[in-house]
């Protein structure tokens, strides 16, 4: 099916920078000059698999959902991956299952599972999450773009990184999200 029918649907997967208590612009200036994003282990991810996790989420509708009236717990920064080039890095869409079947999978895939309870509510399919297990995830051209709130935060990212030849080509092909607004 060609993916372009359909307005839900993107070439793209998102990872989107959380809010955690530290500084999130220095977070990403960071992830820019190192040219990478470190892995998480949060304890909701099940195995020993360190995960980078993304959303498939269309980035017009993100930027709505990230606009601050929705109470989505992701800041307005991230980067933008060609989802086949994500693929071939190892990630896959997480497995919504009940506690109980994510016994039924590999040690292998465990860091894949999201429990889906509707008698507890619990239920993050909204998310449309993948995952990939590694240490950390390359920032590569071409295949990465960053994703930033608006020209202004552009401009003092692009002040923050000056003399990093990599992080500002990264910056010349940056998406900004009030477009989309």
């Amino acid at each position: 099916m060609d993916r372009r029918l359909r307005l839900d649907l993107t070439e793209s997967l998102t990872y989107w920078l959380k809010p955690t208590g530290a500084d999130v612009e220095r977070e990403f200036v960071q992830a820019l000059r190192d040219a990478r994003i470190e892995s998480d282990k949060p304890p909701y991810v099940l195995g020993d698999a360190r995960v980078v996790a993304f959303t498939e989420v269309p980035l017009a509708l993100s930027a709505k959902l990230l606009s601050g009236e929705f109470g989505i717990n992701y800041a307005p920064l991230g980067f933008l991956f060609d989802r086949r080039w994500a693929f071939a890095k190892g990630a896959r869409p997480v497995i919504h299952q009940s506690e109980q079947e994510a016994a039924l999978l590999p040690a292998s895939q465990l860091h894949r599972h999201v429990t889906l309870d509707f008698d507890r509510r619990i239920d993050f399919t909204w998310k449309r999450e993948w995952r990939v297990a590694t240490a950390a995830l390359a920032l590569e051209a071409g295949a990465c773009r960053p994703v930033l709130p608006d020209r202004d935060w552009l401009r003092r990212v692009r002040e923050a990184v000056t003399g990093h030849a990599g992080a500002l080509a990264l910056l010349d092909d940056a998406v900004i999200l009030e477009t989309f607004l």
